[in-house]
């Protein structure tokens, strides 16, 4: 079994699913991608035409602010589907980009070739729910919780980040600077 069919065989136990016609069809249909760090694999403004799993590698979900900075929104691991929920559900266009933080291989999957329900349907909601579940919680520790809150979040939440993302990347995540992130976490390993 290659990488690709491995994490389609993940993403069924993940969602727990049996369906081999579904699972032969994902194969089938899914083309692999390859980026390098600094790729772009949508843009803001492009119309999605599909899903992908990451087989390899760390992307992320930014916006472009009117002034031209970054704003990170989410980032993704192996073993994760990544697109534009929004941009699916509502037929419109990405309203953030997604960019390779690491070499990447991912499976794409053309919603043309797809058929939406069964055990795909059952992966889009298991998708949804995870995105749903981390972006509320992400958004909570944003609104409600000081800067130690918020890196404490990460910590519990979503460790793999501190060892994957560049700190200026976490930064914009956690909404501060990254010298305020710098003192959070110099606070915090000394236990003041």
């Amino acid at each position: 079994m290659n990488k690709a069919e491995k994490a389609i065989e993940s993403m069924f136990e993940k969602y727990s699913l049996n369906d081999e016609h579904t699972k032969t069809k994902l194969s089938q249909v899914s083309e692999v991608v390859h980026l390098e760090a600094g790729d772009i694999l949508e843009r803001a403004g492009d119309v999605t035409s599909a899903f992908y799993l990451i087989v390899e590698g760390v992307v992320r979900y930014f916006y472009i602010l009117e002034e031209g900075k970054e704003r990170n929104k989410a980032f993704f691991k192996e073993g994760q589907l990544v697109g534009s929920l929004s941009a699916f559900f509502t037929d419109r266009i990405m309203t953030f980009t997604i960019e390779a933080l690491e070499p990447c291989t991912l499976l794409r999957f053309p919603f043309q070739k797809l058929n939406f329900e069964g055990d795909l349907e059952r992966i889009m909601q298991g998708a949804t729910r995870e995105i749903l579940i981390r972006n509320e919680q992400h958004e909570a520790a944003l609104l409600t919780g000081s800067a130690e809150d918020r890196y404490r979040w990460v910590e519990s939440g979503e460790p793999w980040l501190l060892e994957r993302i560049p700190q200026y990347h976490l930064a914009s995540y956690l909404r501060l600077e990254p010298v305020s992130l710098s003192r959070v976490k110099s606070k915090l390993s000394n236990g003041s």
